[in-house]
């Protein structure tokens, strides 16, 4: 009977259509330098049918996971494992320096990198405290801001000052406003934000 049956007279089954989700990308600070020029600083999208987690959509983009230390959907710190929603709005960012980050989802439980100091002259023995520690700490004292500047910037250093005008350049891209008046505070102040041990008491 059924061989009787033209093909032309079987029902037609539409086949399942799989809807195309898209998702916004946008990476931060050094994390550029992994992308094209044209997409450098700027909001990405990246559409997808099949269940996408974040780690291979990241591959997607070319940047190395282990460069990542925070990665944040519509406001939320998630980790590697997340499978991405329609509409999502990922921000990915490389090893904080400036920001107080501890309480949320980082990659890995220690920073990536041992952060490098340069100190204005109000802060010199800081500078002192942080170098006694084994600490990589420049204090230029008879120089002035822009010579701070441009060596932070030529040598990848956090500025740490208690000028908070200071803060305002846009050329300073990693700077710390340092809260305590006393030197040992302020070592254990910066100690604290930038999660740092030692590895025996501090020396002051």
């Amino acid at each position: 009977m059924w061989d009787n049956i033209k093909r032309s007279q079987l029902p037609r089954v539409a086949s399942p259509m799989v809807e195309r989700k898209r998702a916004v990308f946008r990476f931060y600070e050094e994390l550029n330098q992994y992308l094209p020029p044209e997409s450098r600083k700027k909001a990405l999208p990246l559409p997808w049918k099949s269940p996408l987690r974040l780690d291979e959509a990241l591959k997607k983009f070319g940047v190395p996971v282990g460069k990542i230390d925070l990665i944040m959907v519509n406001g939320q710190s998630v980790d590697l494992t997340y499978y991405l929603q329609d509409g999502d709005r990922v921000a990915v960012y490389p090893v904080f320096e400036t920001l107080d980050i501890s309480s949320l989802v980082r990659l890995r439980k220690q920073p990536l990198r041992k952060p490098k100091f340069i100190v204005t002259q109000e802060l010199g023995e800081l500078a002192t405290l942080l170098h006694q520690n084994g600490f990589d700490c420049q204090y230029l004292h008879q120089s002035g801001e822009e010579a701070i500047i441009a060596r932070a910037t030529k040598e990848k250093r956090i500025i740490l000052t208690r000028r908070a005008g200071l803060l305002r350049r846009p050329e300073i891209t990693h700077a710390y406003l340092v809260q305590n008046e006393l030197p040992v505070k302020q070592l254990i102040e910066v100690l604290a934000r930038f999660q740092l041990q030692i590895n025996d008491k501090i020396r002051s």
